[in-house]
């Protein structure tokens, strides 16, 4: 069931322009204070990275299309249609960047990615909610520790840029579910 909700999402998502063009370089990017520069963990290929970060930005997408269904709470619900929207356009981003560095394009979900979105989907209530905050905060920091050693360590290339692009505002995410997360 997930791999046809993934594929309509792949499928519904339209190339973009030129990603260099849509994102700004992290130099340029303001880092909220209390953060601090990408990592400079070892980066992965590049088609590792455009796997991970697809599958990423997929978990974003899946499963806050399913808190906008499943809570009722406004705070959960409108960080999960900002999820929502940024990730389809970090999706569509790392779509033409993968293009422009000649590196194949091929979104899922990689199986633990599925048994963390069967699990939210099972969740139901207050509990429903929790999962979907951890859920989050597990996947912002490995977002955040992906794209931070991509920025940092990562070849040359549009991909490259798309990584200092978003790492800030990752961090920015990551921050907000951790804020959530301490009001439950």
């Amino acid at each position: 069931m997930f791999r046809r909700l993934v594929a309509a999402l792949v499928i519904c998502i339209p190339a973009g322009g030129v990603l260099a063009q849509q994102l700004t370089p992290l130099q340029q990017v303001p880092m909220p204070a209390d953060q601090t520069a990408p990592s400079a963990g070892e980066a992965p290929s590049p088609s590792a990275f455009v796997e991970q970060a697809s599958g990423s930005n997929l978990v974003a997408i899946v499963s806050s299309e399913l808190a906008l269904r499943k809570s009722q709470d406004p705070a959960i619900r409108s960080f999960a249609e900002t999820m929502v929207s940024y990730h389809k356009t970090a999706q569509r981003q790392l779509k033409t960047s993968a293009g422009a560095d000649n590196v194949d394009f091929l979104p899922f979900l990689n199986s633990d990615q599925e048994a963390e979105i069967n699990a939210l989907n099972n969740a139901a209530g207050n509990q429903f909610d929790q999962t979907y905050l951890d859920l989050q905060l597990v996947a912002q920091q490995r977002a955040v520790g992906l794209l931070g050693a991509y920025a940092a360590n990562g070849p040359d290339g549009n991909l490259k840029v798309y990584a200092q692009a978003l790492y800030p505002k990752v961090r920015t995410d990551l921050a907000k579910v951790q804020e959530l997360k301490a009001l439950y």
